[in-house]
């Protein structure tokens, strides 16, 4: 990881996660880690298409309760109905704003079956997002909301910096609510830089959220890539 890409973009590295049962422990639901201290991402398989996510067996498929949170109220149909006008109305307030949102975005979004492969221990969600967020300081840029924690304990967002640059960060509030000029004069502390980009971030949602239940629930066994994420942990890293 290019730190000094990291911290080009100012916010503090780090990762906003659970706990992956004895290999790395959580003070509370979530805990921070350093983005120093974690597993590298396999770089070379992100393309944009998600095709190391498509090749892996989908949880609709063994995850009862899973599916049944996507089957309840018909939340897949909602989901296929609703998103073109939310990309829609998300477009045209990019077009507006001059910001370019990556295809890798989009890809994930458009495409139901890619959504509906990550599950959440902490029952965090997905909400295709119709709006873009200004970031009232001086550095400018935008962000996009896109996954959330089902307490509101920390959301996640596309943050578009002026110069077109797109990262993941994370905050412990809605950045679409209004704020003081306290919280902005501090933002530093309260939004975390969590990715270098979408595809990054889904892959380490997705490898450690799936750790977590097999690990806890066993109702899949690990995968060799992920025995690797785990063996990481194991060095002593």
């Amino acid at each position: 990881m290019n730190f000094l890409e990291v911290w080009r973009f100012g916010f503090p590295p780090i990762w906003v996660g659970s706990d992956l049962s004895d290999y790395r422990t959580a003070d509370g639901t979530y805990d921070r880690y350093p983005l120093s201290s974690l597993p590298p991402t396999p770089d070379d398989e992100f393309n944009g298409d998600f095709q190391w996510l498509l090749s892996q067996p989908s949880p609709m498929d063994y995850d009862r309760r899973f599916q049944e949170f996507w089957t309840n109220y018909d939340a897949l149909e909602k989901w296929k109905a609703e998103a073109p006008d939310r990309k829609s109305s998300l477009l045209c307030e990019a077009v507006d704003r001059n910001i370019k949102i990556p295809d890798a975005f989009f890809n994930f979004m458009d495409d139901i079956d890619l959504v509906a492969r990550l599950r959440s221990p902490t029952d965090c969600y997905f909400d295709y997002p119709a709006t873009v967020i200004p970031y009232p300081t001086a550095h400018c840029g935008h962000f996009i909301h896109f996954w959330s924690d089902s307490q509101h304990c920390c959301m996640w967002y596309l943050y578009i910096d002026p110069q077109q640059n797109c990262v993941v960060v994370a905050s412990g509030a809605f950045l679409e609510e209004p704020h003081d000029d306290a919280f902005w004069q501090n933002e530093r502390e309260q939004i975390v830089y969590c990715a270098p980009s979408f595809e990054s971030f889904i892959w380490r949602l997705w490898i450690e959220n799936e750790i977590w239940f097999r690990l806890v629930e066993r109702d899949q066994p690990l995968t060799s890539e992920m025995k690797q994420y785990l063996h990481f942990y194991e060095m002593g890293n």
